[in-house]
């Protein structure tokens, strides 16, 4: 299944969703062996995008992947030595990897790989929002990446820095009920930003997807709405706003290379 298999986009995609919610695990003993890829998400925000996540693994892979939905989560799964070593030879950490990921060699030197790993990793472990501040309305689009290692900090700007996408940096010290941590945070702000985001990489989770098509339709994005809220909104007729002439939406050339419309 992996012999001579070259690093095709859809599975430098599969990289990075499994750098940010996935998980490789090995577990060898005399008695019994476990080699597992799981990825988690949101058991109501996700299950759509799981589907998409399924679909990239047989069309690469041809494997069938296992789904649960938990009391908390869903989780996507398959058990598979050869996969397990495929994706470790090609630099994705198996075990613990908090603090320690990065964007594989062989993908961050490929700039077209590079690009689908970010879309990867930004569809299970970035968030967008739209921020009101002295607008009218929630209408500024910023994207953010928030890690506790610095160095896949400095992957994401390797990648960004080709496309000319500006960002900024904020880094601080967190306190939760697992300890207490450093962070690192990248910020992508404004439409232009935006614009040029969705015409190289994209979103491929229709969690974050959703949040822009509603933006697009009302030149806004009502905050702290659920996924199935937005949907509904999409799809209702009659609700278009105009933009404030102040802020344009998504280019012509953006909306025809944005993955979603």
């Amino acid at each position: 299944m992996t012999k001579n298999l070259n690093i095709t986009p859809e599975i430098s995609e599969l990289c990075g969703i499994i750098s940010g919610d996935g998980h490789l695990s090995r577990y060898v003993s005399s008695k019994r062996s476990s080699y597992k890829i799981e990825i988690a998400g949101d058991k109501t925000e996700e299950i759509d995008y799981f589907k998409h996540i399924s679909l990239l693994f047989y069309s690469s892979f041809k494997v069938e992947t296992k789904f649960k939905i938990k009391k908390n989560y869903a989780n996507l799964y398959i058990h598979s030595k050869k996969l397990l070593e495929f994706f470790e030879n090609i630099g994705i950490i198996v075990g613990k990897k908090s603090g320690r990921v990065r964007i594989p060699q062989k993908i961050i030197n490929n700039n077209e790989l590079s690009l689908h790993f970010l879309r990867g990793l930004a569809d299970t472990d970035f968030s967008i929002c739209f921020k009101k501040g002295n607008r009218k309305s929630n209408s500024y689009p910023r994207i953010i990446a928030e890690f506790c290692s610095e160095e896949i900090i400095k992957d994401i700007q390797t990648v960004l820095d080709r496309l000319k996408i500006s960002y900024c940096n904020l880094q601080g010290i967190k306190t939760n009920s697992f300890g207490t941590f450093n962070f690192f945070r990248l910020e992508i702000n404004g439409i232009n930003n935006l614009n040029k985001w969705l015409r190289h990489i994209g979103f491929s989770n229709p969690k974050h997807s959703s949040k822009i098509k509603v933006w697009n339709k009302l030149g806004y994005c009502p905050p702290k709405t659920t996924y199935s809220e937005r949907m509904k909104i999409i799809k209702e007729e009659g609700v278009n706003r105009p933009a404030s002439k102040n802020s344009s939406l998504l280019t012509s050339e953006a909306k025809k290379n944005s993955p979603f419309g």
